[in-house]
């Protein structure tokens, strides 16, 4: 498994997440559906180690996040987790290609000239890696943050509300093209979204409601 957790509880002035149990096997694209204030983006924090939960395990390939301190649990996320969030999150001062390749260089991965531009090719960007970020468009920008969390190859891909900003006709193709791309790279992906249709393209559907995980 990618990632367990057991009896995972966490909460602020109440309880929002409540005795979670979760298992993702390698391979698999998940979703997370979810009110807003539901807890889905604190699950995807603990995931990412970025929160600590009050109780219970984490394991993140083979991490216990729940048993490390912050630099421990900040070289897992580096090595091991690839995010998209609703916003992309670009560097604005560099190019598409330097944006993909930061992460290369955070994880002091042997840089190798074909791997950014085959994975701007794969999404059709190929044209644009020598751009600036705020001259593509929203659905342009958040293709190069889908390449940027793939390309060192990690273990576990997170994507919290990845089309939250795009309108439909544009969300529908950036979702193609994330799930072309884990699938052809064999990556593991939890996808929180609004979008219940999603349900037919995953291999596993939850809902997070009153606290706790429900499997639909």
């Amino acid at each position: 498994m990618i990632v367990t957790t057991h009896q995972l509880y966490k909460g602020f002035t109440q309880p929002l997440l409540q005795d979670i149990n979760l298992e993702i096997p390698a391979g698999d694209i998940v979703l997370l559906l979810g009110e807003s204030g539901s807890g889905k983006s604190t699950l995807l924090n603990l995931l990412a180690g970025l929160q600590l939960p009050d109780s219970g395990e984490i394991c993140v390939a083979g991490n216990p996040l729940h048993a490390m301190n912050d630099h421990q649990r900040t070289l897992v996320r580096r090595r091991h987790i690839g995010f998209v969030y609703q916003h992309y999150n670009l560097i604005p001062t560099l190019t598409v290609e330097q944006n993909l390749r930061l992460p290369l260089q955070l994880n002091r991965i042997q840089e190798r000239d074909e791997k950014p531009a085959a994975l701007l090719e794969a999404v059709g960007l190929i044209d644009k890696a020598q751009r600036m970020p705020a001259s593509l468009s929203g659905g342009e920008q958040q293709r190069v943050a889908i390449c940027r969390a793939l390309i060192h190859k990690p273990t576990l891909m997170l994507a919290d509300e990845p089309t939250g900003s795009l309108d439909n006709i544009t969300a529908r193709a950036v979702i193609q093209v994330m799930f072309e791309q884990v699938r052809k790279l064999g990556q593991t992906l939890l996808i929180v979204s609004h979008n219940e249709a999603l349900q037919t393209l995953t291999d596993q559907s939850y809902r997070l409601h009153d606290g706790r995980l429900i499997k639909i």
